[in-house]
């Protein structure tokens, strides 16, 4: 019966597995939104004062980090807790591949949090951006 349980909760891990295959799904949205700013911002790129600018950028690249992140999660994750991806080294396997345990892994979200944080707070700051860019 021991046995029995043991399989069936190491057999569980595989839930995880559609999850970590939604969050590419999740990284397709974040490349369109991104794309959907770029194009918003193009228009207007000589009404922007040089902070609003560099706000503007830091934006583009909060979600670039955000998409960086959901990279990170969606393999380590899948490595550290379902399975071992297969994937040639011909193919272009990621060096970091099966180096990353969870901890490091926690301390790469949270520094990343930290970062994404930090963008929105400079966001946040500019009345006038709030009002032209949303």
């Amino acid at each position: 019966m021991e046995r029995f349980f043991h399989n069936t909760m190491y057999a569980a891990r595989w839930i995880l597995a559609p999850v970590y295959f939604g969050l590419s799904f999740a990284l397709l949205l974040l490349a369109l939104k991104f794309f959907q700013e770029v194009v918003h911002v193009l228009p207007h790129i000589f009404e922007y004062s040089e902070a609003d600018l560099i706000l503007v950028i830091l934006s583009l690249v909060d979600m670039t980090m955000v998409g960086g992140l959901i990279v990170m999660v969606m393999f380590s994750g899948y490595e550290n807790f379902v399975s071992q991806l297969k994937i040639d080294e011909n193919k272009g396997r990621l060096n970091w591949l099966g180096t990353m345990d969870a901890n490091s892994l926690k301390l790469k979200v949270a520094a990343s949090i930290v970062a994404i944080s930090s963008i929105h707070l400079l966001r946040g700051g500019s009345g006038n951006l709030n009002n032209t860019y949303k």
